[in-house]
């Protein structure tokens, strides 16, 4: 058994990787999780933060709620209800060009010379608009859709599950 403070883990030894930590919204401000929040990855700890919405985030701990999502390697939505949770979302996602395309059909002996005439334009638009997300991620969505945010990758829609809506196959 170690004898200096240092060497003590609460970790059992079959486990590797970073001790997960949860934190829930529901709890209140934690000043030490404040100061904490950007450092503690380096020292092998994995925080899991749950907020019912990021307008819960923002009154808890002001301006430093975005320190927390900053610093995860995963954000989960679903049942984005509210609008400031559903607009960061939608620029969390980003934008797309968009690539519109009108053709007017020609008759007669313009059709043998020159069949089809168009014009086109682009557009930039949000992946997902605000209003878009709070449909497709709501709580009665009947396909239980979830998103997920992982750091370096591209957005993942998943099926929520929930215990006693989905058939689990053993």
């Amino acid at each position: 058994m170690p004898q200096n403070e240092k060497q003590l883990s609460i970790r059992p030894e079959f486990q590797s990787g970073p001790l997960p930590f949860g934190v829930n919204g529901s709890v209140g401000r934690m000043e030490s999780i404040v100061s904490a929040a950007g450092e503690v990855a380096g020292h092998g700890l994995r925080m899991h933060y749950v907020f019912q919405d990021l307008t819960q985030a923002k009154d808890i701990y002001g301006d430093r709620w975005q320190t927390f999502v900053a610093n995860s390697g995963v954000v989960q939505c679903f049942s984005a209800n509210d609008i400031f949770t559903a607009e960061w979302i939608s620029k969390r996602l980003g934008r797309t060009t968009v690539a519109y395309s009108e053709r007017s059909g020609a008759s007669g002996m313009a059709l043998a010379s020159q069949p089809f005439a168009g014009t086109g334009r682009t557009e930039t638009v949000d992946l997902l608009a605000p209003h878009e997300v709070m449909r497709y991620f709501a709580r009665e969505d009947r396909h239980l859709r979830q998103l997920l945010l992982v750091s370096g990758q591209p957005p993942l829609v998943c099926q929520k599950g929930y215990y006693d809506k989905i058939k689990m196959v053993v």
